[in-house]
């Protein structure tokens, strides 16, 4: 079928170009599993936000949102 296609593209200047549908999708589920990841990850910082931005020491407030954030992102890895 893509050689039936090929002869008169080629005549036009037009060149085919193979895709793999299934890659793509692999990509597509990967991205919205990161989504879904980065989703939990600020619902769970959401609730301490008003107290962290209060914090004085910046170093103290990186940990915080470390140990908020980094659990729920990094939870995919672990299943």
């Amino acid at each position: 079928m893509l050689n039936e296609l090929y002869e008169p593209g080629k005549k036009d200047g037009v060149s085919l170009r193979s895709v793999n549908m299934e890659n793509n999708r692999k990509n597509e589920l990967i991205q919205e599993h990161v989504d879904r990841r980065r989703r939990a990850a600020w619902a769970a910082f959401e609730p301490l936000k008003e107290a962290i931005y209060q914090l004085a020491r910046p170093n103290f407030r990186d940990h915080v949102f470390n140990l908020a954030v980094l659990p729920e992102i990094c939870y995919a890895a672990e299943t």
